[in-house]
């Protein structure tokens, strides 16, 4: 009977396509696309299960609502361990089946080429310098951002474009939007250059495809380029500091306060070692029998953007510090796929599909004294800077600040020469250049934006606190490189 039970479940998993984007090339550290083929589809409340190592996430979702029966989900940061892949629906278990992902080493980089490209190189891929060349059909292309985290160029031919899906040429306009590196071959440039990151230096368009060696060239020239990273989510969470937990003050205290006991105790009783952990143990148990569960919440958003850019890219970073002990959930936007700085970490994703249902994520722990815990979720966002910076045009000159926009301007922080200018709420088309510089203090959040400015010639820096919610606390910082 028992081996009866193990083939059904085998012959049922047949009938399930689970796979990784890109021929399943993957890096150490980052997120990927997989994706779940079904069968078919049959009613009920499907629930997928990714997980690897402590880190596991839960994605429901209806397949009445999918295209082609496809559902993918960006995995957890991937290590070296293979993913586990459970699906239930209804609670029942339809598929169990582990998927490792091909890690990349070395420098050798990585070029997703779309097959509509190898007729010109007589079915072969091109040969480009230090470069591996994976050649993928259409329907191959990822349908998440997530997909190309292991890809260093992707060459595609506008027939092979204009073939993609929706959300696959979403998925391919948001790598561009995050100053992913990407060829279009027999493109009109305009057309792509709204969706580009990083003032459109890292993609580029040929008119043409005849001309091979300028597709070897023009590749080759992209693969020598390295876009700059944004901030990390540990840096971020850095600028990111809780106040000393009440709860652990609180049994400091309690400690320090029973301590003429413990002397007292160790003192007359025969066996002091006994007594001294009696009275620890008393301590322990009056803090457990008075403390609640407390949970603060502290968020940052860095939005930073080139300028002239329409598209921006932004480092969500949530902290949470648990205070007590009990169980501790925290809800986040699920619209973008998050990722813990920590283990045994437990995400649950409401997919955007399910009907009447506000899509979040949502992650759950028990913690013990005090605990704190990152997560973090790397996106692009369109957006229209309301401020211009105009380089300076002789050496002896300044820079000046322009408010474009027909609001009023916030208050903003200009990075000039390695000093920095505060800059006045400015009315719509009113000019202002930098006077007298200001200390940079130890803020950890000035620090952060002084590093980045270090990089470029002049940079803007506006401060917008989030809307409050209970226990929660957050900024969102926006940053305009020249």
């Amino acid at each position: 009977m028992f081996n009866l039970v193990l083939l059904s479940i085998a012959i049922s998993a047949q009938n399930y396509d689970v796979d990784l984007a890109v021929q399943s090339y993957a890096r150490t550290g980052q997120t990927t696309e997989l994706r779940l083929t079904l069968p078919d589809v049959e009613e009920g409340r499907y629930v997928l299960e990714i997980s690897q190592d402590q880190v596991s996430q839960h994605h429901a979702f209806e397949p009445a609502k999918l295209t082609d029966r496809q559902f993918t989900a960006a995995t957890p940061a991937l290590t070296a361990e293979p993913l586990s892949v459970i699906l239930r629906r209804n609670e029942q278990v339809l598929l169990r089946q582990q998927v490792s992902p091909r890690l990349r080493s070395g420098d050798r980089k990585l070029v997703l080429l779309s097959a509509g490209l190898t007729d010109q190189f007589s079915g072969d891929a091109p040969p480009l310098l230090n470069a591996d060349v994976l050649i993928s059909a259409v329907q191959e292309f990822p349908h998440m951002r997530a997909g190309y985290n292991a890809i260093d160029l992707v060459v595609a031919h506008q027939r092979d474009v204009e073939a993609l899906t929706a959300t696959q040429l979403q998925a391919l306009q948001a790598h561009a939007g995050g100053c992913g590196r990407v060829l279009l071959v027999a493109n009109t440039p305009s057309k792509w250059r709204q969706s580009a990151g990083c003032g459109g230096n890292y993609l580029l368009s040929l008119a043409t495809d005849e001309n091979l060696i300028s597709i070897v060239e023009s590749a080759d020239h992209l693969l020598r380029q390295a876009p700059e990273p944004l901030p990390s989510a540990v840096q971020i969470a850095r600028a990111l500091t809780f106040p000393t937990p009440t709860k652990v003050l609180f049994l400091t205290l309690l400690v320090l306060a029973l301590a003429p006991l413990y002397i007292l105790a160790n003192r007359m009783a025969r066996r002091p070692p006994v007594a001294l952990a009696l009275a620890v143990i008393a301590s322990l148990s009056i803090y457990l029998a008075t403390s609640s569960t407390k949970t603060q919440t502290m968020q940052l958003v860095w939005l930073e953007l080139r300028q002239g850019d329409h598209i921006a890219r932004v480092q969500h970073v949530v902290a949470t510090q648990v205070e007590g002990f009990g169980s501790a959930q925290l809800q986040m936007p699920s619209s973008h796929p998050w990722q813990s700085l920590q283990y045994a970490a437990t995400l649950h994703h409401t997919d955007h599909t399910l009907a009447n249902a506000a899509a979040h994520a949502t992650t759950n722990w028990r913690s013990v004294l005090a605990e704190q815990r990152v997560f973090f979720s790397l996106y692009n966002q369109r957006y229209q800077a309301p401020l211009a910076i105009e380089r300076p045009a002789e050496p002896s000159s300044r820079p000046v600040v322009t408010n474009q926009s027909d609001q009023p301007s916030a208050p903003a922080t200009l990075a000039w020469n390695n000093k920095r200018f505060e800059v006045p709420s400015l009315t719509p088309g009113q000019r202002w250049q930098p006077d007298t510089p200001a200390p940079w203090g130890k803020n950890a959040t000035l620090r952060l934006f002084k590093e980045r400015a270090l990089r470029h010639d002049v940079a803007l820096m506006v401060r917008h606190p989030l809307p409050a919610a209970s226990n929660s606390v957050g900024e969102e910082i926006r940053v305009l490189l020249l």
